[in-house]
């Protein structure tokens, strides 16, 4: 079971968010924001080509994954590889860091993260494996509410 997040009102935020902070010089190239499948290597080769060919201008993890080490709790985006040192011992965290399980973001909060990246650019790229079209999910919170705040502004 996934933990309880509050719902964003992601329509009364967009058009503020964006008259206030647009950026007067955006760089000219897309700002790739990649889903869940960011550790996929087809993905990562992908995203690494785009942004080394200049298509894009960086790419950028939309979730995170909750770890816990020493009785406190912290966030990674992107998450961990397998073979990462973080799951390992590491000399500044004592014992080895564990996932807490539960705890992947929804997609209104993956949404979140990919509007938060028009501060940096006016052309965003969604690179996601999620293809269902549920209700508060990706696709529809994508084009039920980002796309009508954006047509607006």
């Amino acid at each position: 079971m996934k933990t309880p997040v509050p719902f964003m009102d992601i329509a009364a935020f967009l058009p503020g968010y964006l008259s206030d902070i647009m950026p007067a010089y955006p760089p000219k190239r897309p700002i790739l924001g990649i889903d869940e499948c960011l550790k996929d290597a087809e993905v990562s080769r992908l995203a690494t080509d785009l942004t080394r060919r200049r298509v894009t201008e960086f790419a950028v993890p939309l979730w995170q994954e909750t770890w816990e080490a020493d009785g406190g709790k912290f966030s990674i985006p992107g998450g961990v590889d397998r073979d990462s040192m973080l799951r390992g011992p590491n000399p500044f965290i004592s014992g080895v860091p564990k996932r807490v399980p539960h705890t992947s973001w929804n997609d209104t909060q993956v949404v979140a993260a990919l509007v938060l990246q028009f501060r940096m650019s006016e052309t965003l790229v969604l690179l996601s494996r999620n293809i269902r079209n549920d209700r508060h999910g990706l696709r529809w919170t994508l084009k039920e509410i980002v796309k009508p705040a954006l047509a607006a502004r």
